[in-house]
């Protein structure tokens, strides 16, 4: 089997890419909550202001058709089963929130650790580049001491 190397700038790129991803998918879900959420504050905003409506004219002493009421009835339970439907499916999408939380967060993590690893080898390379730009310097000045002829003699 035929093995692989990557350089540690690849695989860091490859995991940012991963955490970008993950990220998109995160707020994907997250705005696909909001609406969800913004669904359910509609239908019960609705479901207040014909249950309101419909008190008002009981109130006033109105008389109410009895279709007219048994359609306000099913109007309402309609909005009843609107907002159930509503509150599962915010909650199933919270719960994936969370779910892609966790990977964003584990994507974020892998992605910490190859950039300290790639300073971390930034940091050697330059402190073993001097040491030997040093070395090379030490050289020169011991060749040019040594070429030098001895004057005292």
């Amino acid at each position: 089997m035929k093995k692989f190397k990557f350089t540690l700038n690849a695989v860091h790129k490859v995991r940012e890419m991963r955490q970008e991803k993950e990220q998109l998918v995160f707020s994907q879900l997250q705005a696909e909550a909001a609406a969800v959420a913004q669904q359910l504050t509609e239908a019960e905003n609705k479901r207040r202001t014909t249950l309101d409506c419909y008190a008002n004219r009981l109130a006033s002493g109105e008389i109410i058709d009895p279709l007219e009421m048994e359609l306000s009835a099913k109007y309402l339970l309609s909005l009843d089963r609107l907002e159930r439907e509503s509150k599962k499916v915010l909650e199933q999408k919270k719960q994936a929130c969370d779910r892609q939380s966790v990977n964003v967060t584990a994507a974020h993590q892998a992605v910490k650790a190859t950039a300290k690893i790639r300073e971390t080898q930034l940091a050697r390379h330059n402190l073993e580049f001097a040491r030997n730009e040093q070395t090379n310097l030490d050289e020169i000045i011991s060749l040019n001491y040594a070429r030098v002829p001895t004057q005292n003699k």
